[in-house]
């Protein structure tokens, strides 16, 4: 028979299988804030990349509204010119009949 309580046999027996699965667990635990560190980190990285490129993007559209805004006045300009020339043309034909 023993002589010590049902307690203290069972943490006895337990205490090195519970010792082994605690230093797993701290392991596993260091591993995955390894990790982690390291996708904050990467995904730090790509944050700024996003913004540098989002960044780029918004310079282009500027320039393309700026081309636009003159291609729409230049265009103004041409059409009227159009008219203009389509009208002395018109004057000439009819001048010289």
């Amino acid at each position: 028979p023993h002589t010590y309580p049902p307690d203290t046999l069972v943490e006895g027996h337990i205490h090195t299988v519970l010792s082994i699965q605690q230093g797993q667990l701290n392991a596993k635990l260091q591993t995955a804030q390894s990790q982690n560190a390291s996708l904050r980190e990467r995904m730090e990285e790509q944050r700024k990349e996003i913004e540098g490129l989002v960044g780029g993007l918004e310079v282009v559209v500027r320039d393309l509204e700026g081309a636009g805004r003159l291609v729409g006045e230049v265009g103004e300009g041409l059409g009227v010119q159009s008219r203009e020339a389509e009208g002395a043309i018109g004057d000439v034909r009819m001048g010289g009949h």
